[in-house]
């Protein structure tokens, strides 16, 4: 069990504490950031990176992916498209909190500009290729986020 106890003065929705209930005595207050900040990569409060996009049709419109919210000053980064999803946890070589989400078939460099970046891709023209999905996963170089100095975005499929 667990209990959820709001503020009036809060304008979002936010968890602000944790006990583990069950009449347990109060652990006392705790700066939450301080024990999660290696979790989210020591950039506690900053907006993840994200990849967003449309879905590819053959012989349709031009496949977009777009990563935002790019940290300021980030020097590069790839966006990976895989044939296949993948689940690995990037902390066994110094990203906690991050995951690889796609296997790395084809890994296309990001021309980024202001927080933002788009790959505009030709969709496929082939019609032997309807039906087949990309699972794809922005990474950026973020020098300060922890100890492997990349940060990744959340994946989508198309």
């Amino acid at each position: 069990d667990f209990e959820c106890t709001w503020s009036a003065g809060c304008t979002d929705d936010a968890l602000v504490g944790f006990s583990a209930g069950g009449g347990l005595a109060d652990p006392g207050s705790a700066d939450l950031s301080a024990s999660i900040g290696s979790v989210l990569g020591g950039n506690v409060g900053a907006v993840p990176l994200a990849l967003s996009g449309t879905k590819p049709r053959v012989g349709g419109a031009n496949w977009d992916l777009d990563v935002t919210n790019i940290p300021a000053g980030s020097p590069l980064g790839i966006v990976n498209l895989g044939v296949a999803p993948a689940m690995l946890d990037l902390s066994l070589i110094g990203a906690p909190g991050c995951m690889s989400l796609s296997s790395a078939d084809v890994s296309l460099p990001l021309t980024i500009a202001a927080g933002a970046a788009n790959l505009n891709l030709p969709s496929p023209m082939d019609p032997a290729t309807a039906g087949v999905v990309l699972y794809n996963q922005a990474l950026v170089v973020d020098p300060t986020a922890n100890a492997l100095g990349v940060i990744a975005s959340n994946g989508v499929s198309g």
